[in-house]
């Protein structure tokens, strides 16, 4: 097997990169769309000392996030979004032109599907229906009832833009982070729990740590017993693996046999004590090893430690019996693979007695 910090390339940050590029594109726009509004002013539409405020505090806010690239959080952006949400109800409540005040809440729908797509859904319909109630509000106080008629369907929209891709979004999110044998998430999923990690560590110093896992025997099983007796092993280890975890921390399925356990807000000797506890009573017997992120960590750093750790740990497992010059050869008690629990309605034994097989009773 090829070390597993060759197999599991991670860029830390990468995984924000659409959601900043998306998050400048639109206060670049902002920023062009108030400028040219400061600079070409027309009388009788919003004052063009707010006007060139917004501009002004949009810049500000462009630099930023050309100053930040791919460090923006899910938070941050979800904020920025809110700003613009409320410079839309600012700019309808202050503008003397109705049609200026009702186009301004045709940006709702891109707003919604913005948020949606990028930021926390709880959260996220919280500021698209508190944006899009502030609006409506700027529009009814008009007192004229077709208007008002427009704008509710324009915020109609907005919701239905918020729950329809909300429900596309979370279905597709689902898909591309899932092993959909186990049901554990996939290398995307952990990549993407591994950058967040890291950016927590960096900006606010929060631990974390990786647990590296290999099955044990598992070849084995496939050989002697078929490929279905294997994924039925593997769906059990998962299934075991999950119960014994918390919610916070993120199983994922990397290859055949090899395992990833995230571990937000944990150091290493917890890891190594949750590690002892999954071994103890685990349907398979697995080699694990873990290894605590640093500040100066690359990927191939991190999992080199973690997978160092876990093939030291097999070696052990597996390592020769000793040899005394006065007593022969000593039968070292070590742990051996086995695989407990019932497949097929039989059940799989592995022992190694000086050589490994793998035996199954009815």
């Amino acid at each position: 097997m090829a070390p597993m910090a060759d197999k599991r390339r991670v860029r830390f940050g990468s995984g924000l990169k659409p959601l900043a590029l998306a998050t400048t594109a639109m206060y670049v726009a902002s920023t062009a769309l108030l400028t040219a509004s400061a600079v070409f002013w027309i009388p009788g539409k919003n004052p063009r000392w707010l006007l060139a405020t917004l501009a002004g505090i949009s810049l500000v806010i462009l630099l930023f996030l050309l100053r930040r690239r791919n460090r923006v959080t899910e938070g941050e952006a979800l904020v920025l979004c809110a700003h613009l949400l409320g410079w839309l109800g600012i700019l309808s409540w202050t503008t003397h032109s109705d049609l200026a005040a009702l186009a301004n809440g045709m940006l709702l729908p891109m707003l919604a599907l913005y948020v949606v797509w990028f930021a926390e859904p709880t959260r996220g319909r919280v500021v698209v229906y508190a944006g899009s109630l502030w609006w409506l509000l700027s529009i009814v106080q008009r007192e004229d009832a077709m208007l008002t008629s427009l704008s509710i369907g324009i915020v109609v929209q907005g919701v239905a833009v918020t729950e329809l891709f909300g429900r596309i979004k979370r279905r597709l999110d689902q898909m591309a982070s899932t092993d959909m044998l186990t049901g554990a998430a996939n290398r995307w999923a952990v990549d993407t729990a591994i950058e967040r990690a890291a950016a927590r560590l960096r900006q606010r110093g929060e631990p974390f740590s990786v647990l590296s896992i290999d099955l044990d025997g598992l070849r084995e099983v496939n050989n002697q017993m078929g490929h279905q007796a294997g994924d039925e092993l593997l769906v059990r280890a998962v299934e075991h693996w999950t119960q014994n975890l918390r919610p916070t921390d993120e199983l994922a399925r990397v290859g055949g046999d090899e395992f990833v356990v995230v571990m937000p807000r944990t150091v290493r000797a917890e890891a190594e004590m949750v590690a002892r506890r999954l071994q103890a009573s685990a349907p398979v017997a697995f080699s694990v090893g873990a290894a605590e992120g640093r500040r100066d960590d690359t990927p191939e750093s991190l999992f080199g430690r973690a997978d160092r750790g876990m093939y030291r740990q097999k070696e052990q497992r597996h390592a020769p019996p000793r040899v005394r010059p006065s007593e022969g050869v000593e039968q070292v008690e070590r742990p051996t693979p086995r695989l407990r629990g019932g497949i097929d309605e039989g059940e799989v034994v592995a022992r190694d007695l000086g050589e490994r097989r793998v035996a199954a009773s009815g």
